[in-house]
Order: C-alpha cells, then structure tokens, then sequence
C-alpha cells in the first residue's frame, strides 16, 4: 500500500486517527500519525512520528529515520542513504520490519 493510500484509508476513519506530512527546516519531511485521546474524551491529540526523509546537501542523498520508543528520530539502517528519495519512500510503504506502521 502507497503511502498516499494509507493515509486516504485512514482518512476513512473519520476522526479517530490522521496522518500527515510536513516539511521541517526545508532538509527533513516527516510523515506523523495523529490520534484523539483513547478514552474519547475532548482534547489534545497526541502526535506520533512514523518517518523522516532527511537531506544531506553536502553528498546529494537522503537518509531516512524511523521513530523508536523512546521516542526519538533513529536511522533506520536496512536503508543505505540515496540520492533517490522515491526509494526510501518505498522502503516505509513496504514496513518490511514493521517499523513504521507495525
């Protein structure tokens, strides 16, 4: 499943979750799940990192990292960095290791 796909079948789930991309400092994109609170009561939504592409100008490649639990960015190392951002972007919509969708 495309990335494009998950996110219009979550978007299916009307309200109960979301998931979005957004540019950072213009050398990162990262694409984060949003989820209301679990008991359904009105408030924050909690956000939840599921990838980041990240730029490297200096060598022309991009690195891609994956959120572990402790909560921080960790490069996913089964990628090698490439010039080819589309591959990376293959490597999250195939979650070969369930580490970005689980």
């Amino acid at each position: 499943m495309t990335i494009r796909a998950r996110i219009e079948s979550e978007r299916a789930l009307a309200g109960r979750q979301r998931t979005s991309v957004s540019a950072l400092n213009g050398h990162a994109v990262s694409i984060i799940e949003e989820r209301p609170p679990w008991d359904g009561s009105p408030g924050a939504w909690t956000r939840h990192g599921i990838a980041r592409f990240r730029y490297l100008r200096s060598r022309g490649q991009w690195l891609l990292y994956w959120m572990r639990a402790d909560m921080k960015w960790h490069r996913y190392e089964p990628a090698p960095a490439t010039a080819d951002l589309k591959r990376l972007v293959r490597v999250v919509e195939d979650d070969e290791y369930g580490a970005f969708f689980g």
